[in-house]
């Protein structure tokens, strides 16, 4: 049989115990609702919030509204559970925890979504979300000691139900990547959307998929900027980018690793989009195995003022095939050359 367990609090504070804020965890299968609204968890000894529901049988339904999660020695909020239902988090403010402001691991799929909230100097890092969709959604995730937003693929993830950022979300200054999509599975996929969005000063990439991660999506009117590393680092898949600043970066702006299994869906820039001042490449498109094809358009675009070559396209292994349009765009004072085709 499954227990039935519902928890409801509002208005109220779990601060300065020395365990977790909340500690909720059930070894076998447990249907649970958790409703939190006005509260806080603040100074902890461990954990904010503490839910683990490993039981495969699991289910939570989650909905933070108002709250906080700030100064706890763990994270602001740790939740395992076997099945997501609902899930959302709402006005939350998440800050200076030692760990990761908000770590939230599954095996549903189920959207969830966080908006409104703040994100902010946590210690190991900002989001950590593994299964269900998430979506962002007016949000700011700043100062955090690792990746700013990090999501584990897996290979069930629906297609078109992985929205990053969205609306004037903010992912800067994060001592890692902005956002890593990373594989928590063998044969993982991703389908990302990052719209009118920012993800600026992270000492890692701007946005970093992993390898081992089929990745597809779309960036639009959006800044990619001033990130350590490089801009868009992105493997295989279709990725198309519109009005969207790809600038300032400290290696190259947006790399494309081409493979076998994706072929002809590639526009890189579009409608006004930028490749401009970045410490290597505006824009590199590599062959990453034997056989690799890709389509790319660049369309009223500029890649110029770049550190090495504006555009440089790379087909040097066996039987790869890479077609280049270039249409209503300019490349002009790169140190390297405005359009490399090696």
């Amino acid at each position: 049989s499954t227990d039935r367990v519902t928890f409801k609090a509002k208005e109220g504070a779990s601060v300065h115990n020395t365990g977790d804020g909340l500690h909720f965890t059930a070894a076998g299968p447990v249907d649970a609702a958790c409703d939190l609204a006005e509260f806080s968890f603040e100074r902890n000894g461990g954990d904010g919030i503490h839910i683990a529901l490993p039981h495969p049988n699991s289910r939570l339904d989650i909905v933070h509204h108002q709250g906080r999660l700030l100064d706890n020695t763990g994270d602001g909020a740790d939740i395992t559970a076997g099945r997501n239902g609902r899930q959302g988090f709402f006005d939350l403010i998440a800050a200076r925890n030692d760990g990761k402001g908000l770590n939230k691991v599954d095996g549903g799929s189920n959207p969830g979504i966080v908006e409104r909230c703040v994100i902010q100097d946590n210690g190991t890092g900002g989001l950590n979300f593994e299964g269900g969709s998430w979506t962002l959604v007016d949000s700011v995730i700043k100062g955090n000691g690792g990746d700013g937003v990090a999501v584990g693929a897996k290979k069930h993830t629906k297609t078109g139900h992985v929205t990053l950022l969205k609306r004037g979300t903010s992912v800067e200054d994060n001592q890692g990547h902005g956002v890593r999509v990373y594989p928590a599975e063998a044969d993982a996929a991703c389908d990302v959307v990052v719209e009118n969005s920012r993800s600026t000063g992270n000492t890692g990439d701007g946005f970093h998929l992993d390898a081992g991660v089929a990745g597809s999506g779309t960036f639009r009117d959006s800044v990619v900027q001033g990130n350590d590393g490089r801009g868009l680092d992105l493997t295989g898949g279709s990725w198309t980018l519109e009005g969207t600043a790809v600038n300032g970066n400290g290696s190259d702006g947006i790399v494309v690793a081409a493979k076998k299994e994706f072929k002809g869906h590639v526009t890189l820039l579009k409608r006004g989009g930028s490749a401009e001042r970045n410490g290597g490449d505006g824009v590199r498109v590599v062959a990453a195995e034997a056989d690799a094809a890709c389509r790319v358009v660049v369309q009223d675009s500029v890649c110029s003022g770049n550190a090495s070559n504006g555009l440089h396209v790379a087909a040097a292994l066996s039987g790869s095939s890479i077609t280049l349009e270039w249409l209503d765009s300019s490349a002009s004072g790169n140190s390297g050359s405005g359009m490399l085709i090696v």
